[in-house]
């Protein structure tokens, strides 16, 4: 393992730490790619380690290392998916950073390394799957207190219901886990993946406040309608010009008035809200609009905005050739 004292690699065997045999495939001369302590970012690995590390209770009252990765490999398999496979085991995922490997760990008590407004941010929208959430999941594993067996454990969403009672069951691999204390933890943070993160968000900004890089936690400060005077949906637009269903009957003395926009077929909405400036009948002409197709897309009006600050974990940055980055995340829960 990564020595921070010596500041050299100690060879450690048996250590079970997803961290160190991450870095131990990561480097292994035997490898196609092996990589060097230069490329790599160690300071990401030892925190990573550290958490790994962290004692937590079990079943038994007793206390053990919160994440341990355990498998045999008894096949031939790419580098990539071995390392993956090694980071789920310890809540983790690959990631680049400037041009170094590193890690991206899923944890909480991060602080946000960046704020953005309204002002900084071009488009702000949500989406959302709607799946059917399972009401648990049966994990299986090498079982190490059945001589690894291949073991099968219910983990529930909610354990007061009785196992006949569950409506809807997913299977979930948990090979790379012995242990049946973190196989179930595994379960109740993939269930809790499901429950409190069901939307995506997209945010749209200029590159300038690519301050931030996946696995980051950022937070946003927008406007939120407080209540809904007038609900409908798109006939049509062109430009800034929306045609509604329905005339509004709402004078433009009565301006200005904030509107949030949702598509019924990609399930998408705007977190923005947008100003209207005018109303002429049944067209309303904004400030600005979404980027994605209006029609047949349902609006809400209100008279009020409040600002609210939320916290995002960042997922994925794709840069586009208008110098505007695509940013993708997801709720900080």
């Amino acid at each position: 393992k990564y020595d921070p004292i010596t500041e050299s690699m100690v060879d450690e065997n048996g250590t079970g730490n997803p961290a160190w045999e991450y870095l131990n495939v990561l480097m292994n001369q035997q490898a196609k790619v092996t990589k060097y302590e230069d490329e790599i970012d160690l300071d990401e690995f030892y925190e990573w380690a550290e958490l790994c590390d962290e004692l937590v209770s079990n079943s038994d009252g007793d206390l053990e290392p919160r994440f341990r990765t355990n498998f045999y490999m008894d096949y031939t398999t790419k580098t990539g998916d071995l390392l993956n496979k090694i980071a789920s085991t310890g809540r983790a995922s690959r990631k680049k950073l400037d041009s170094k490997e590193s890690i991206v760990v899923d944890q909480a008590g991060k602080q946000p390394v960046m704020f953005l407004s309204q002002a900084n941010i071009s488009e702000f929208s949500w989406s959302k799957s709607f799946i059917k959430q399972p009401d648990g999941f049966l994990l299986t594993f090498n079982n190490e207190d059945e001589n690894y067996e291949v073991t099968e454990l219910l983990v529930k969403r909610d354990d007061r219901v009785e196992d006949e009672d569950l409506d809807y069951i997913e299977e979930l691999d948990a090979s790379g886990i012995t242990d049946p204390d973190q196989v179930y933890r595994y379960g109740k943070f993939a269930l809790a993946q499901i429950i409190q993160r069901p939307e995506t968000y997209s945010i749209k900004l200029g590159i300038n406040y690519l301050q931030f890089v996946r696995g980051d936690v950022i937070g946003i400060t927008h406007d939120r309608i407080q209540g809904v005077t007038s609900v409908g949906q798109v006939l049509s637009y062109s430009g800034l010009d929306v045609t509604v269903d329905n005339p509004f009957n709402i004078s433009n003395d009565q301006l200005p008035l904030y509107c949030v926009f949702s598509n019924p077929e990609s399930y998408e909405q705007t977190v923005s809200t947008y100003e209207i400036t005018s109303i002429d009948g049944n067209v309303v002409s904004f400030d600005s609009l979404p980027a994605f197709d209006l029609v047949d897309a349902n609006y809400a009006i209100s008279d009020s905005v409040e600002s609210i600050t939320r916290l995002y974990v960042i997922k994925n940055i794709v840069t586009a050739d208008d110098i505007t980055a695509t940013i993708e995340a997801v709720d900080y829960a």
